[in-house]
Parts: structure tokens; sequence; C-alpha cells
């Protein structure tokens, strides 16, 4: 955890984070991850409390607060947080609370939301880490948590690979994480995926699973 604070310190990193989502495709990309996000959630009750961690440069925002739903972003860059643009800190009119804070120390009670959201982070951590993550997010929710993963691979992959194979680039992306250690990793944190939704099947990596407490035996 401390090798992604030290990443996410960096200016550069911080100001180059939004561009993956500046020109058409990644706009596309964007949009379909953020639908596939609201699918898996609904339903939820107008005024629900979510939970977004990581929330980065808040991205997910004006998607949350135009459900009339009351987002909360935690996130463990400082500097990530003071660069969430103006129109995303109060999208609507609504001022979103951001909080800096470590997801292993969480400063919120149990059940103090009515849903999570967990986009695109786990596959950034190793196994251990990815359970203790989804311990921690079950902790403070008393609904849902939707983790976005990134399990198979998409067209754009497949280049990447022949250009590899070509010589012209030295490796394939990394994290990836297989939907054995995924399924298994979920249930090591005593939760149940009830609902999995592709971002865009082949052209976008992402897919929201809901996640819920395994019902006691």
């Amino acid at each position: 955890m401390e090798r992604l604070r030290a990443k996410y310190a960096d200016p550069r990193i911080v100001a180059r984070y939004d561009l993956r989502y500046a020109d058409l495709e990644g706009r596309r990309s964007n949009a379909r991850v953020l639908r596939a996000v609201h699918r898996a959630l609904e339903p939820l009750p107008a005024g629900a409390r979510v939970l977004d961690l990581p929330c980065g440069t808040g991205r997910l925002f004006e998607l949350l607060v135009g459900r009339g739903w009351r987002p909360c972003g935690v996130d463990l860059s400082r500097d990530m947080l003071r660069a969430v643009p103006e129109r995303s800190r109060a999208p609507r009119g609504v001022r979103v609370p951001r909080v800096a804070a470590d997801v292993r120390a969480l400063p919120f009670r149990d059940a103090s939301f009515e849903a999570a959201i967990c986009l695109r982070f786990l596959q950034l951590l190793e196994p251990e880490e990815r359970i203790e993550v989804l311990r921690a997010l079950a902790r403070v929710t008393r609904g849902p948590l939707v983790a976005v993963y990134s399990p198979h691979h998409t067209w754009k992959d497949a280049t990447r690979a022949l250009r590899r194979w070509l010589g012209v680039r030295r490796k394939d992306r990394e994290g990836w994480i297989p939907w054995a250690v995924i399924d298994a990793e979920i249930a090591a944190a005593e939760l149940v995926c009830t609902r999995r939704v592709h971002a865009c099947r082949g052209f976008v990596d992402a897919v929201a699973l809901r996640l819920e407490r395994a019902p006691a035996r």
C-alpha cells in the first residue's frame, strides 16, 4: 500500500491521471464503466450514502449525485484529492465530502453507508491486500459493495501482444486477475457475488461485481 501512496503523491502522475479519459475512446470507455457501476448499484434509495474509494479525481461524483445519492470520496493520496476539478467537487451544487484515509483504517463506524464502490483499485494490490480491502469496505456498508475488476483481455490487448511478439513492445499490460482468484478472494472476505455487469465485452476490460455479505450458516 505504501508504494501506491508514493506513486500517487508524484505530481507528474497526478497531472496525467485524467488524460486517459480526454480523447474520444477514453470518454466512451469511461462512460461504459460508469454505466456498469450504476447498474450494479441499483436499486438504492434516494439520499443513500455511498462510499467511493479510492475516489481519485472524483470521476464518479457526478453520476452518484445525479442519481440522488450522497457520495463520500476517500483516497489514500491527499494530492489526488486536491486535484479534484471544481465541477466534480460540487456537481449540481452538491458539495461532496472528501477524506484522506487508508482503507485499512477507515474513520467510519460499521454500516455507515448504504453502499460502497471500489473502482479499478484491487488489481493494483497483492492478493492478501485485496482480501483485507474487501473486508474493510464491507464493514462500513450495510448494503452492496460494487468492486470493479479487470478479469479479461480486450482487442487492444491483442494488439499489445502482437507488438510484443514483433519486438515493438516489451511486455503485456499488468494487473489481470483470473476469475478463479477473484471468486476465491471474495469468498475469503465472506462475501458473495450477486451480479456481474460487463462494461463492454471485448472492448472494455472492466466488470462491475455487486458483492454482498454471505448468508449466515
